[in-house]
């Protein structure tokens, strides 16, 4: 349980360069990570691999990395790291 909580932990605090190398801690595969500014604000992150999941919900402002990787990110994809959301084409 301690990894999982480090994983939901890093997603709410973590910089684009640290976010990016977050991996699923039961499969080890990568991760969806969403944050939804809407109402309070939520942020999902879910393993398209396993069903590992977990939903932070009543979040007051967007996670350091969402400025600049946008609110919708999968991890271990390194072209995104270091691309404005316009470069990336959205």
């Amino acid at each position: 349980m301690e990894k999982e909580n480090r994983v939901a932990d890093m997603a709410l605090t973590a910089q684009a360069a640290d976010v990016a190398s977050l991996i699923c801690p039961k499969c080890h595969g990568n991760l969806k990570l969403q944050y939804t500014s809407i109402g309070k604000g939520a942020l999902s992150v879910m393993c398209p691999t396993c069903p590992w999941r977990v939903v932070t919900d009543g979040v007051r402002e967007a996670p350091p990395w969402v400025k600049e990787l946008g609110q919708k990110i999968m991890t271990g994809e390194p072209e995104m790291v270091g691309k404005s959301k316009a470069k990336r084409g959205r």
